[in-house]
């Protein structure tokens, strides 16, 4: 069934106005279903991380920075469109900033298709759920949406990766 908001009355926890698709770093957190306490296990724990990790492979202008899987949730910052070297310095980590501006490495002048913010998350939630529902008796399945953060400079970029490494 479509979504029809005089029936559903669904509220967007989106910015409204807001282009998910835009270069820039974004911090995400999605929630177990009912917030249970599926990702206790290690070899779960392992698989979600592997999963998180082939996100650039999948999406080729899109790089996974910190990451963490709790019991309940996960906790991680996608950085977007970073092969056009559109990425704002700040959120440089090693080697995905490709400059335009300091005479950088350029890509390929290949047509990139650039994946917006919910579309990342939709694939990354289904293929751990496919691959978790594949490899155990488990009927895991995900809450619906994901909350999400726009991280707008370098120093709420440096307090999300450290909140990320310390949570408990």
């Amino acid at each position: 069934m479509k979504y029809n908001p005089e029936i559903h009355h669904r509220r967007s926890i989106r910015l409204k106005g807001f282009d998910y698709s835009q270069a820039g770093a974004y911090f995400v957190t999605i929630c177990t279903y009912r917030k249970e306490m599926y990702l206790r296990d290690p070899a779960l724990v392992k698989l979600v991380q592997q999963v998180w990790d082939t996100i650039p492979q999948h999406h080729s202008a899109v790089r996974t920075d910190e990451f963490v899987v709790m019991p309940n949730h996960v906790h991680g910052i996608l950085l977007l469109d970073v092969r056009r070297g559109r990425m704002h310095p700040a959120l440089d980590r090693g080697a995905i900033h490709v400059s335009t501006t300091l005479g950088g490495i350029y890509p390929a002048p290949t047509k990139i298709k650039r994946a917006p913010l919910p579309i990342v998350v939709q694939n990354f939630k289904a293929e751990v759920t496919r691959q978790i529902r594949r490899t155990t008796q488990i009927y895991f399945a995900w809450q619906r949406n994901y909350f999400e953060h726009v991280i707008r400079n370098e120093d709420e970029l440096y307090r999300v990766r450290r909140y990320i490494r310390d949570n408990p």
